[in-house]
């Protein structure tokens, strides 16, 4: 009898040590676009965050229209994430996101950011993009591989999306992917400089879908913040 009383604690202790081993059971610093979140960004780039300025290319998870994408980023997330479980920030200190907690790394992806045009009809003084020689990511290779990788579960049919970058209201191409969002009724916060009006952004907002940002030149460092 003292042995079957036993068993199912020492179960339960062999469980947790496995846990904080694995790193589930951990505190340690990292970031919720590294546990579950990809971003398209500019240069035909998929990173595994909004926040390029710090972790830049270690935080490269693979091109768009690399064949082998689906395993690249299923790897280069899992080997940043054991690095943060590691101690090794990767150039994430001082981002905002990066903070401790106990971090499980999701095997879909549940968020996705789309940073991947800098093209603006404005000069914003303090825009992080101006000046630089970056070079706008296609609109259709992006929702190419948006499909592919919902139809291939690593994107999550309920993901969120955010939508950052250049100014999407000037990009017609960009309409095609917030066509498909709206159609799949995926939640979308879309961010704009709100000097041009789009119906279909209209339309996204009054069925609840889309909710929508607007900012205006930033002709000072305080309106920008």
């Amino acid at each position: 009898m003292k042995i079957k009383h036993l068993l199912p604690a020492s179960i339960k202790k062999i469980a947790r040590n496995i846990q904080t081993q694995l790193g589930y059971a951990k505190w340690f610093k990292s970031c919720h676009y590294v546990e579950n979140s990809i971003c398209f960004y500019f240069d035909n780039i998929v990173h595994t965050c909004c926040y390029y300025g710090y972790i830049k290319k270690n935080g490269i998870l693979g091109k768009v229209n690399d064949p082998n994408l689906e395993n690249l980023i299923k790897k280069n997330k899992n080997r940043i994430f054991l690095s943060h479980r590691k101690g090794s920030h990767l150039g994430c200190h001082g981002c905002p996101c990066y903070r401790e907690n106990k971090w499980r790394q999701s095997e879909v992806i549940k968020h996705v950011v789309l940073n991947h045009f800098v093209s603006c009809n404005l000069r914003c003084i303090h825009c992080g993009y101006i000046n630089q020689a970056y070079k706008d990511t296609k609109h259709e290779d992006v929702l190419r591989v948006i499909k592919r990788l919902t139809d291939r579960g690593i994107i999550s049919p309920s993901a969120t999306y955010d939508i950052g970058g250049g100014e999407p209201s000037i990009q017609r191409g960009h309409d095609d992917i917030m066509q498909y969002l709206i159609q799949c009724r995926h939640k979308t916060h879309l961010n704009s400089n709100g000097t041009n009006y789009v119906e279909l952004y209209s339309k996204g907002v009054n069925m609840g879908l889309i909710s929508l940002t607007l900012t205006p030149d930033a002709g000072s460092n305080s309106v920008y913040l």
